[in-house]
């Protein structure tokens, strides 16, 4: 028996289809593959990505943005203290498209400070 959040994720995420209303069972050819690590290791390192230098600002789903986004946040401040200002514009810009309220981002702004002496 699978947790109905757990379904619902699947289906979100193509892995499973709805017929008639209901899940079915994973398709192999909807399945992500992780490659090996040595896959990975022949990949050609690049130098830029895709975004132009710019972070993810993609919306995060329920049931994980809180802690996505100070994670997110948290370490983008612990290695750029210098940018703390576009760090939190970004941080508020990003939750409140993931559907978090104000005063939601400043709890996790505050929290990521604290975790990491207020003075960044």
């Amino acid at each position: 028996m699978m947790p109905p959040r757990m379904v619902r994720w699947l289906i979100d995420h193509g892995y499973v289809t709805e017929p008639d209303g209901q899940a079915s069972t994973p398709k192999p050819e909807h399945a992500a593959r992780i490659p090996s690590l040595s896959e990975l290791m022949r990949r050609p390192v690049t130098v830029g990505s895709i975004a132009n230098g710019k972070p993810d600002m993609t919306p995060i789903p329920a049931g994980s943005r809180n802690n996505d986004l100070h994670a997110w946040a948290y370490g983008r401040l612990l290695n750029h203290p210098d940018n703390a200002e576009a760090i939190r514009r970004d941080l508020f810009e990003r939750g409140q498209t993931s559907g978090l309220k104000e005063s939601e981002l400043e709890t996790i702004w505050q929290s990521i400070r604290r975790q990491l002496g207020g003075d960044r």
